[in-house]
């Protein structure tokens, strides 16, 4: 699920576009797009023809009722081909993302050093708050 966030609005970083990430890669780009309909029909969402519900009768030799199930019909996606798939597809898309943030450090060191010593300084510190449940704020001491 968290792969697939990347490449979606989100509220830390501007999203990845698959197309960039997998250009030239059209097999790359339909498995990604394989996988992102696997997330958001039948993982995120259930609404998939994929995984189903069936209630059914258990009947006797004469037609009896022995007994009323609920058989839940769903995909197995976890051998080996389709998990070597969507690892293949993190795998490059880390791999793209760091090469893009190398081929960007160059020109930020440069940005940053064509700053003064007091420009660099009045920068805004970098925080960071650690997310509470209310039950641990509500608990915390203030002041």
């Amino acid at each position: 699920m968290k792969f697939f966030s990347c490449f979606g609005e989100n509220k830390v970083v501007g999203p990845l576009s698959a197309d960039r990430v997998f250009k030239g890669m059209p097999d790359a780009l339909d498995a990604f797009n394989y996988w992102k309909a696997i997330r958001d029909k039948h993982l995120v969402h259930n609404e998939s023809e994929m995984s189903f519900m069936a209630p059914s009768l258990v009947l006797g030799s004469l037609g009896e009722v022995q007994d009323i199930l609920s058989l839940i019909f769903m995909p197995g996606l976890t051998d080996q081909a389709h998990l070597q798939l969507l690892y293949n597809l993190v795998a490059h898309t880390a791999k793209h993302v760091e090469e893009k943030v190398s081929a960007l450090l160059p020109r930020l060191f440069e940005e940053a050093n064509s700053m003064t010593a007091e420009e660099r300084l009045a920068l805004p510190q970098v925080t960071y708050s650690v997310p509470q449940s209310g039950a641990e704020a509500r608990q915390r001491p203030r002041g």
